[in-house]
């Protein structure tokens, strides 16, 4: 019988790869260009000027643009499959590794969904939701990114060679 691991493939496909380090530089961008929404949110709720700047609308377009790339990686992760992990690797990483994986992808979905929630239904809920999310995908991907380091630098197994 075969299983998932033994038709697993070696590496992520070219369009896996490119829609994983769009997402990395899209979120960069969130944080370091377009973090600044409070204001305009505040604005649009007291419905004063300010709402609609620059930076707002280029929030919400790029959030509804991380949405789709996020679903486009979880379709072709379905259709693509994903490189198994490494042969040695001890079965706690592993649960770490999905675990990590699993709450990118919620949070990946959840952003977006909140903040388009907060900011077009005037949910001041969906707002603060968003918010904490924010910080947790910033822990959720320092994680993910030591774990990274990890497999090169200390496992030398090679791992990061599937998504470059």
């Amino acid at each position: 019988m075969t299983t998932p691991q033994d038709t697993a493939p070696e590496q992520y496909s070219r369009s896996q790869k490119l829609l994983h380090w769009a997402v990395v530089l899209l979120i960069a961008a969130q944080y370091l260009l377009f973090d600044r929404m409070g204001r305009a949110f505040h604005a649009l709720i007291d419905g004063t000027d300010g709402a609609y700047t620059v930076v707002s609308v280029s929030h919400i377009v790029v959030g509804a643009l991380i949405l789709a790339l996020a679903l486009w990686r979880l379709v072709l992760r379905q259709k693509r499959g994903v490189p198994a992990l490494p042969a040695g690797e001890p079965g706690w990483a592993a649960l770490l590794a999905r675990v990590t994986h699993g709450m990118l992808y919620a949070l990946l979905i959840a952003l977006p969904v909140l903040g388009l929630a907060a900011w077009f239904l005037g949910l001041r809920a969906a707002a603060g939701l968003h918010e904490t999310a924010t910080a947790l995908l910033l822990w959720v991907a320092g994680l993910h990114v030591a774990g990274a380091l990890v497999h090169q630098f200390v496992w030398k197994d090679g791992l990061i060679r599937r998504m470059t």
